[in-house]
């Protein structure tokens, strides 16, 4: 025996047809029609976006089917209303779909078959607008995101935006909306130095951490509501995220996180620059080059001693020293900074600097010791000690070891200042080559900053002697040491234990001796302490 189930699914009517000879037709009750077509799958989608509203839920298609009243034709109400389609595809019958006009201000529904519209009660619409995915349409409009911009000078369009939005249903349950936005790129070019700001609506979040990340690896992360961040001078690829948190304390009907993503492809100019365009003999002068092409390198020459030299990379720049001689005359001097590029040599730039007088103690220090002693500082018996220590520095580093400034290696008073007029017994005048610390013997001393260990022993003017090499021709030297803790080829963090205050070779009293050499010329301790020569 056959039967076939004739059904409109507008009108909701249905009869059985049943026999193969004679054929015999019986109405099925409405009741009985809800039961033999429940819909295997609901569809609901938009003409904007059908992906992400395509749920499987036959609630939807309940809450209709049984609140139809018919109205004929369209309302006014409906001009300017969402539109979603309903489709409903069951086993025995083909799919229908309802087509649904949405006014999500007034909260009413208008649906429409191929048998005319069919309006729903207010209370049925109200129910129906707080089921998903048709509520997610709803609390935009009424609860609608955030928006964040951040600028550096202009606005900057993000690369996406994703977060979890939490909201509040009418009836008081909440509503969660993940949010996934992707945009194309817009090519845009942010300027260095310029400081980043956020223009928002509807409310302050309540944290704003600005994540930023150089070449894909983490960088630092700032708190925008508090601090100040800036675009860094660059080059590679520049990222940021910008996690906006907000809370219910602050944003009462909505809350939750949104991250904004960005991203930039950063090509900076090379450049170079003097770190100090007026110096006094015994400091550093420091020229920097930044974003220097693998292809390039660069030179230096200087009127200033005749000096020469290459510069050598230090972190991602290049650098190199130049030593102001406490002899230098104050006056102006020049350097002429050269780009080398496949074998040819251009002028790159060129800087006019100037020395000013120095600040030396003027008064002249007499030392009157024993005869034994002062055989300690004549120099027929300390020939070999400059022999040992000029091979000692014959092998420097040529990239910089240091670790930002320079650190007192002793914590005490200080005694006879650098480049001050010294006498022995009122004969062999010379200059004080290092700054003087007073300590008592044992008194712990440590590496003013790092570097490598290149000297450890006993000499006979400087006693007990530990020179350190921090690259780049620049040594330090600690004298007159009661003990050593370091050997020759240790590598040595600033402020590592080096050795221990005393009074060997010539020397009066418990003290420490600190010099600092830079190509050979005695440069001033206490200034590296208080000037940097290497950037942050």
């Amino acid at each position: 025996m056959n039967y076939t189930i004739h059904y409109n699914p507008y009108t909701k009517e249905g009869y059985l047809e049943k026999g193969l000879l004679k054929k015999n037709y019986f109405e099925i009750p409405i009741q009985t029609m809800d039961v033999i077509l429940q819909p295997i799958t609901v569809e609901l989608y938009s003409e904007d976006d059908i992906v992400g509203l395509s749920p499987s839920d036959s609630s939807l298609y309940s809450i209709l089917s049984n609140n139809l009243v018919y109205e004929g034709g369209k309302h006014d109400d409906f001009n300017n209303s969402s539109i979603y389609y309903l489709k409903v595809n069951s086993l025995v019958y083909e799919s229908i779909q309802y087509i649904l006009y949405i006014n999500m201000d007034k909260k009413k529904i208008l649906v429409k078959t191929p048998d005319g519209y069919y309006s729903i009660s207010d209370e049925i619409a109200q129910t129906f607008l707080l089921t998903n995915p048709i509520y997610s349409e709803y609390v935009k409009l009424h609860q609608p995101l955030p928006e964040i911009q951040l600028r550096a000078d202009i606005i900057l369009q993000p690369d996406k935006v994703a977060g979890n939005w939490i909201r509040k249903k009418d009836g008081g349950s909440l509503y969660t909306e993940t949010v996934s936005e992707v945009y194309k790129s817009t090519g845009q070019i942010i300027e260095p130095n310029t400081i980043f700001s956020v223009n928002y609506n509807n409310s302050l979040p309540n944290h704003m951490i600005l994540t930023e990340y150089r070449d894909g690896a983490f960088y630092k992360e700032t708190e925008l509501l508090d601090e100040i961040a800036t675009v860094p001078c660059f080059e590679g690829v520049l990222s940021y995220t910008l996690d906006a948190v907000f809370t219910n304390d602050s944003f009462p009907d909505s809350y939750g996180n949104l991250k904004y993503y960005y991203s930039y492809i950063m090509e900076m100019p090379t450049k170079a620059s003097i770190i100090y365009p007026e110096a006094r003999p015994g400091d550093i002068l420091a020229f920097y080059v930044d974003f220097a092409e693998e292809s390039e390198s660069f030179s230096i020459e200087s009127n200033l001693g005749n000096f020469k030299g290459d510069f050598m990379p230090y972190k991602d720049m290049l650098l190199i020293y130049m030593p102001i001689n406490w002899w230098t005359s104050p006056k102006d001097y020049t350097a002429t900074i050269y780009r080398h590029t496949d074998g040819c040599k251009e002028i790159f730039e060129e800087y006019v600097f100037t020395i000013i007088p120095d600040d030396f103690e003027t008064t002249n220090q007499q030392l009157v010791v024993s005869d034994e002693l002062a055989e300690k500082a004549d120099p027929a018996n300390t020939a070999n000690d400059y022999l040992m220590v000029r091979e000692a520095k014959s092998n420097s580093n040529e990239t910089s070891y240091l670790d930002g400034l320079f650190m007192m290696p002793l914590v005490g008073d200080l005694g006879t200042s650098y480049a001050r007029t010294r006498y022995i017994n009122g004969k062999n005048p010379y200059r004080h080559s290092g700054l003087d610390i007073d300590g008592d013997t044992g008194d712990s001393i440590v590496a003013a900053n790092r570097g490598k260990v290149v000297f450890a022993g006993e000499l006979v003017r400087t006693g007990n002697t530990i020179i350190i090499d921090h690259g780049m021709e620049l040594f330090s030297s600690y004298l007159h040491m009661s003990e050593l803790d370091v050997e020759v080829g240790d590598f040595v963090e600033k402020g590592d234990l080096i050795g221990k205050v005393g009074s060997t070779g010539f020397s009066t009293g418990p003290h420490l001796h600190w010099s600092m050499t830079l190509y050979g010329n005695y440069m001033s301790p206490l200034w590296l302490v208080n000037n940097p020569i290497v950037p942050d």
